[in-house]
């Protein structure tokens, strides 16, 4: 197995990601981070109900809409559009991405099979926009705009449904985590050179669950910053916590199995997870840095 590579900066470390409860709006928990086939169902049969979730991509396609460097543009999150209420042609459901749980509504229509949906967000959120999709009993896909005319952007999405449900079992896949490089300058004879130094962690992260575990200060105490901060994050990424942190973002949007549901967990966590969320915050505070080089002259 290889080593994953994360980013993260200081600040993340020591301040973004020590808060257990983010401090939005509470959003109900889902009865029902294990993935498998539902059956919820409309009464005339159709499955629509539910939670579809995929990437969240830029497009690129139309000229009209501008092409950022940035990579937070350029990054294709992970959207959760969740389908909650449906009466005659009219729709209501909310979008979770990026750590926003955002209501929609809108008009919803059916032809050859098909349903046609346009719904629109509240508008008095900075990102708020319009989606317009597709979809039948098993694929969900279209596009969103922003509102805001100054900065249009368009997104695309092709989603599957899936379903929620917690499981203290679950276990992190290994994926890349690249986010925050420290550069440091170094003198090669007369010539001078940066080398970017990026914070990453070890195998501790696929072997420690701290949802089915019960941790001890010998678990911990010699786990690096990094450690720390991905095995505690992933107790509230089993609970489908939405991450707001782009780093943690980009490293659970890449498990499968991750699914943002809420933008608050406090209540749903066991007191195993508690007891291990206190220990590792505590050691995390203090632990030391781990970083890989790349010589990128």
């Amino acid at each position: 197995m290889f080593k994953s590579i994360f980013s993260l900066s200081l600040i993340l470390l020591f301040s973004q990601c020590t808060s257990i409860k983010n401090e939005n709006a509470n959003v109900t928990m889902d009865e029902s981070t294990k993935v498998t086939d539902g059956e919820l169902v409309l009464e005339d049969g159709n499955k629509l109900y539910g939670f579809w979730v995929g990437k969240f991509e830029m497009d690129f396609q139309d000229e009209d809409y501008p092409i950022y460097e940035d990579d937070e543009f350029e990054y294709n999150k992970k959207i959760n559009i969740s389908i909650d209420k449906i009466v005659g042609e009219r729709i209501e459901g909310h979008s979770v991405v990026s750590g926003n749980y955002r209501v929609f509504s809108g008009s919803i229509k059916r032809d050859s099979g098909r349903y046609f949906v346009e719904a629109r967000e509240p508008g008095d959120h900075a990102n708020d926009g319009i989606f317009k999709f597709q979809m039948n009993d098993t694929m969900l896909w279209g596009t969103w705009t922003a509102f805001d005319k100054k900065d249009s952007v368009r997104r695309i999405y092709e989603l599957k449904r899936r379903i929620f449900q917690y499981d203290s079992t679950v276990a992190l896949e290994e994926a890349e985590y690249v986010d925050y490089k420290k550069t440091i300058q170094v003198m090669l004879e007369e010539d001078s050179f940066e080398i970017p130094y990026y914070a990453t962690s070890t195998q501790k992260i696929y072997e420690i669950n701290a949802s089915n575990t019960f941790l001890n200060e010998p678990d911990v105490a010699n786990l690096k910053k990094g450690d720390l901060l991905i095995i505690r994050n992933a107790i509230y990424a089993r609970h489908g916590y939405a991450f707001k942190n782009k780093a943690l973002r980009r490293f659970f949007d890449a498990q499968d199995w991750y699914i943002p549901v809420n933008s608050d967990i406090t209540d749903e966590l066991s007191a195993t997870e508690r007891h291990n969320i206190e220990l590792l915050m505590t050691y995390e505070k203090n632990a030391e840095e781990y970083y890989d080089h790349f010589g990128r002259f």
